[in-house]
């Protein structure tokens, strides 16, 4: 969940109570939808306090509202939603799974970011996917992180038909290389 932070002079304006009274009614009644309306019109303690209240409530719901935020120019607002939805664990994959195909490579890299910290096979699984077919560079060395952190043994010989695929872009290189090593796999001489 968020960190909960000292609020700004600006955070403790006039608006500030009645901002947190309409993120706590909405809690109570469950209402996603209004917690998300909220949070992407809110600042401060408001925007905190419903993002830890769409974590708390969890569900179909709240995954569908913080989906809309995960490519938020507010980079602490794409950030927290990353961190939110990867608390919200396992039910959260199968709405990250269509950003995965986003035309903005952007989004992809912000979906896999939250996988990364996802402790299910579906989310090794997807990355590894990623990987093997996006034609972005940086998308494929996202893939490569998560992989990193939830590859398994099985995946390596895959994971390893990445590089030639870019053979103009050495970082490629160094991500599987890393990845390989923290799946469990010595990567000295697989890749050259």
């Amino acid at each position: 969940m968020p960190l909960i932070r000292a609020a700004s002079r600006a955070e403790t304006s006039d608006d500030a109570p009645s901002a947190l009274t309409a993120v706590r009614e909405a809690a109570r009644a469950g209402d996603a939808p209004k917690l998300a309306e909220i949070l992407a019109g809110g600042h401060g303690l408001a925007r905190e306090a419903a993002l830890t209240s769409l974590a708390r409530l969890g569900g179909e719901a709240s995954i569908a509202a913080l989906i809309e935020f995960i490519g938020a120019e507010d980079v602490s607002l794409r950030n927290a939603v990353i961190e939110t939805l990867s608390s919200l664990g396992a039910p959260a994959i199968a709405f990250i799974e269509p950003v995965l195909s986003d035309a903005d490579p952007n989004l992809r890299i912000y979906a896999l970011g939250v996988l990364e910290n996802i402790d299910d096979p579906r989310a090794a699984a997807l990355a590894l996917r990623v990987a093997l077919g996006d034609p972005h560079v940086n998308v494929c060395a996202a893939a490569a992180d998560v992989l990193a952190r939830r590859g398994t043994l099985e995946m390596t010989a895959a994971l390893q038909t990445v590089p030639p695929r870019f053979p103009g872009h050495p970082f490629i290189r160094f991500a599987v290389r890393a990845a390989l090593q923290k799946m469990g796999q010595a990567a000295d001489g697989a890749l050259g």
